[in-house]
């Protein structure tokens, strides 16, 4: 059995979550950035950068990835198993990209950084890699 899953909690520090349910059509994968779907705030996404971050798909068992019309659990502040793309190094600044891939902050690939959002561990690609986040503001790089 594995330590971790993607989208688990990473610590047993106070965490913050919401729920949103999922748009029609859409998929949000354990572990995934989530931002809103619709101009009424009462849906979401996997994110894309173009609309408000939310946070981080954060399911509550191993059987993670929320479908419409299920709602989506997702970490606001805390600790949690991200899948990483590329090689992380601890204490990187945390982007992904708009295909929704996780990744160390830059101005190419990952290009979407979650202010404040760090990585916990050093993580080789396809490894899951602890992000400890305090909040959702993001900033494009460019």
């Amino acid at each position: 059995m594995e330590a971790a899953f993607k989208g688990m909690q990473g610590s047993m520090v106070p965490a913050t979550f919401i729920s949103r349910t999922v748009a029609e059509g859409e998929t949000i994968a354990a572990g995934a950035p989530v931002q809103y779907a619709d101009a009424e705030r009462r849906q979401a996404e996997t994110a894309d950068g173009t609309k408000t971050f939310l946070g981080i798909h954060c399911p509550v068992s191993i059987e993670g990835d929320a479908e419409f019309p299920e709602s989506a659990r997702i970490m606001t502040q805390g600790v949690v198993f991200v899948e990483v793309a590329d090689d992380v190094s601890e204490g990187a600044a945390v982007g992904f990209s708009a295909a929704g891939a996780w990744g160390a902050a830059d101005d190419t690939t990952y290009t979407f950084r979650i202010v404040g959002a760090q990585f916990d561990d050093t993580v080789a690609a396809g490894g899951l890699a602890p992000v400890r986040m305090m909040g959702t503001e993001i900033e494009e790089l460019s």
